[in-house]
């Protein structure tokens, strides 16, 4: 019964909540053709099981039933929910899409970039008010169904909730949820290192709540000024640094007290969490593993393969610790316009000087990208025309798209 009351109520709701919502979407690159820079740019992101725009995901969903120990027909109520909700938000980015494709179209027609000045803010804005709208009811209807010692248990789900939308500093370890991390490594903490853990939670939240998440606005009509937003970063960049302490902090406390087979592995995880651009699987090793995975390779192959893979392993660590090295001491020295464009963090980066960065960060950065492109090299010379032909195709990761200039230097975004 309960179940057909809530599928009704959303069903009522959810026309009403479709209509009133824009969705946020990333801006068409032809809006940018002319080398102009977009209206806004928000550096924002989230760690945890939120998407970049803050839809609440099912891994989440997921999270927030163990947090609060529902039972199976709880679980089946917010199915329901998560389904409405879902919906809801998917109808608003489609509605959204087509906002944004009229601004595209009348721009592309008048040439006039006041139409995003003018246009734009106003579907973001609209979006951003509807899309709390949306996540304020998910989690009311979901308070309804609790039980009191359940909603006892909220506050937890609240915090989790503003790691997910809040944790949005390009700082390296700034981005990192520790309690997300232990959560992956599948170990339960009870005892000293479970108030060891929710002492992290507090205090990354009461931080949490002193930060704003930061938004850049630029004019695409007027000037720029580049010091306003040299100040903007660097404002962002000491309140990242101030949580990655915590973060640091707080690990070093938490991983004394997890169980000892799961120590190596939470620092390891720490640390690539800490620097994802840098310890992402790169494009040379899948290759590696695909052109080694072949049945047809011969004996004098798969010995050249195993050397250049025994080779690139060793290459690549001294490089990873190199780049993340140079992030770090970027961070270290308050170079906030380095490190956030440098490729530390876990968000969208920003690149003011292109690839021929000559920081010690670009640098750092070009030498494991060069090392990529000798050993991928190396597998297509071990191979025949047949097997090369098999080989996975690089995907865009890491593709820079120019967005325009600023101060002189070129803007370029790349996916994080």
């Amino acid at each position: 019964m309960i179940l057909t009351k809530m599928r009704r109520a959303l069903i009522n709701s959810q026309a009403a909540a479709i209509l009133a919502i824009a969705g946020l979407a990333a801006i068409p690159a032809t809006a940018v053709a002319q080398q102009r820079v977009v209206h806004s740019l928000s550096f924002s992101g989230n760690a945890g099981g939120g998407t970049g725009d803050g839809q609440i995901t099912r891994t989440s969903v997921l999270r927030y039933a163990d947090l609060l120990a529902l039972d199976e027909a709880q679980r089946e109520v917010l199915d329901v929910l998560f389904e409405g909700y879902t919906s809801s938000y998917q109808s608003a980015r489609q509605r959204m899409t087509g906002d944004m494709e009229e601004i595209q179209a009348e721009f592309q027609d008048t040439q006039d970039f006041s139409l995003f000045r003018n246009k734009m803010p106003d579907v973001m804005s609209t979006f951003r008010e509807k899309s709390t709208s949306l996540e304020s009811q998910f989690f009311g209807d979901l308070e309804a169904v609790l039980s009191e010692d359940q909603v006892e248990r909220m506050p937890s789900v609240d915090r989790m909730r503003r790691r997910e939308t809040q944790l949005s500093f390009n700082v390296s370890g700034a981005n990192v949820d520790l309690a997300d991390v232990v959560h992956d490594l599948n170990v339960e903490l009870a005892g000293e290192a479970g108030q060891a853990l929710r002492s992290y939670e507090l205090d990354l939240d009461r931080m949490l709540a002193e930060s704003q998440r930061d938004s850049l606005e630029i004019s695409l009509g007027g000037e720029i000024d580049v010091e306003e937003i040299q100040k903007s970063f660097a404002e962002a960049h000491e309140r990242g640094l101030k949580i990655r302490d915590i973060n640091r902090r707080h690990a070093r406390a938490l991983v004394t007290l997890l169980p000892e087979g799961s120590r190596e592995q939470f620092e390891r995880a720490v640390r690539e969490r800490s620097f994802p651009r840098v310890y992402r699987t790169p494009y040379a090793s899948k290759l590696l593993t695909a052109a080694q995975g072949f049945s047809d390779l011969n004996g004098e192959q798969r010995s050249q393969l195993e050397i250049i893979g025994e080779n690139y392993q060793r290459d690549l660590e001294k490089a990873n610790e190199r780049w993340a090295s140079a992030i770090e001491k970027a961070d270290d020295e308050g170079d906030a316009m380095s490190s956030m464009f440098g490729g530390g963090g876990r968000m969208m980066m920003f690149s003011m000087s292109g690839e021929d960065d000559e920081s010690p960060v670009g640098e750092a950065s070009k030498a494991r990208r060069e090392l990529d492109k000798r050993t991928e090299e190396k597998i297509r010379d071990t191979l025949n025309e047949g097997q090369i032909a098999k080989l996975p195709e690089r995907r865009d990761e890491g593709q820079a798209d120019s967005l325009g200039s600023i101060g002189g230097s070129q803007v370029i975004i790349r996916g994080g």
